[in-house]
């Protein structure tokens, strides 16, 4: 019975692609999307320009073995930018291989409509090679909104612009989205986005992020007047300068985040969550836990702040440098009016200052056991109600935005939740 309904719902589809000549089904409106089934259907989608302000849904998962960059057809262009709407409906696209030296790559080139959506689509092992603009799913979302998706694996490489998941963020949304890729090139690479100037929210990177030169982060490049908002990183990342945990270069805004990266920069401005925070950003009720190890002006939390507000965060890893190296900042520009109850682990560095060009008396370095009490942070100011929580004496302050299987709120999922889970199942029984 089961093979029978299998078989004539095949035979349906084909019937109905024959009947309008293209995909399998539907006439692209919003109440009869145009059906997804194949390879072949995703790859027409490039063939038809007509169609790129249509509505889609994938009816299957999708694998691209047999196709790559002399065969496949990207899904939109800067003359020609995809304006529809993409439901992938929880399915995956495996195996997309594309290596070419143009520019604006991913499965959608080009994104670019207040109404366009790419929403509910997973991307696996996908091998993806640009010059600038490079992404698994999206080369630039210049405007538009995506959500729901995630990049398992694979490896996005390119000369600028290069992220996990998209390439640039102009004007666009992007939440609710993750990437475990490994992102690899020039300047301006993230393991989710390579540059953003709109807002990233609820996501997260976990892929090693390796760079040649500037703007290198584990979650975004460079954060143009952006606003990142509840996300964090945990993959390694590296690169020469401007370098950080989560957001190479900042100048908009960060709030809700952490990185648990380890961060590792051949030059100057190499910190645990930004390389450098210029004029204009803010970073705030964040932290980092990574080591970070560079040459000038490295911090455990920035490794340049100068005239910037950063309040209630601090920055927990061991820190490593040659001029200017500060446990939670390299170089604040002498700059105390832009701290505010800011906190580094004295115990983990006890060579370092809490700033390596200055002091400032909003930067408090403290031992271990004072970081781990309630009270410190309490006392603080800091909202340990909504935003902030802690397990006194056990662990650092750590946010609420924790996964639901992050059963001990430390911000990961690890064997240790699975064994808290494990003895909370064995007294109920």
């Amino acid at each position: 019975m089961i093979i029978k309904k299998h078989l004539s719902y095949i035979v349906l589809l084909a019937l109905t692609a024959l009947a309008f000549g293209k995909y399998s089904g539907g006439t692209g409106e919003p109440n009869d999307p145009y059906l997804i089934a194949t390879p072949n259907d995703l790859n027409d989608i490039g063939n038809h320009i007509e169609d790129y302000n249509k509505f889609f849904i994938m009816v299957a998962d999708i694998n691209l073995i047999g196709y790559n960059e002399t065969n496949f057809n990207i899904i939109g262009n800067r003359s020609e930018p995809f304006t529809g709407v993409f439901d992938g409906k929880g399915h995956t696209i495996s195996n997309f291989n594309f290596i070419h030296s143009d520019s604006f790559t991913g499965i959608f080139g080009y994104i670019d409509d207040p109404n366009a959506e790419i929403k509910n689509l997973g991307l696996v092992d996908p091998n993806v090679s640009w010059v600038h603009y490079v992404g698994s799913l999206a080369g630039e979302l210049n405007q538009g909104t995506i959500t729901d998706c995630y990049v398992q694996g694979g490896r996005v490489l390119g000369g600028g612009s290069v992220g996990g998941l998209v390439g640039s963020n102009r004007y666009g949304t992007i939440s609710n989205c993750y990437s475990t890729s490994d992102v690899s090139g020039g300047s301006e690479l993230g393991g989710l986005a390579g540059s953003n100037s709109s807002m990233i929210s609820n996501c997260y990177s976990t892929g090693n992020v390796l760079g040649d030169h500037w703007h290198i982060g584990g979650l975004v490049g460079d954060n143009l007047f952006g606003s990142i908002f509840k996300c964090y990183s945990l993959g390694s990342v590296s690169g020469e300068s401007r370098v950080g945990g989560l957001v190479g270069e900042n100048s908009g805004s960060i709030d809700r985040c952490y990185s648990k990266a380890e961060v590792s920069g051949s030059n100057i401005q190499i910190g645990g969550l930004v390389g450098l925070h210029r004029s204009g950003g803010t970073i705030s009720n964040s932290y980092s836990t990574g080591s970070t190890f560079g040459g000038e002006e490295v911090g455990g939390f920035v490794g340049n702040d100068a005239h910037c507000m950063i309040s209630n965060c601090y920055s927990t890893g061991r820190v490593s440098g040659t001029v200017f190296v500060g446990g939670f900042a390299g170089s604040s520009g002498y700059s105390p009016d832009f701290h505010e109850k800011c906190f580094w682990d004295s115990d983990v560095n006890p060579d370092v200052n809490g700033i390596g060009d200055s002091n400032d008396p909003n930067v408090i370095g403290l031992p271990t056991a004072q970081m781990q009490m309630r009270s410190t942070s309490a006392d603080a100011g800091w909202d340990m109600v909504n935003i902030w929580d802690i397990g006194e004496n056990q662990t650092y302050p750590f946010l609420r935005t924790c996964l639901p299987s992050d059963i001990d709120k430390n911000g990961i999922t690890n064997f240790l939740d699975m064994a808290i889970l494990a003895e909370n199942w064995l007294k109920e029984q």
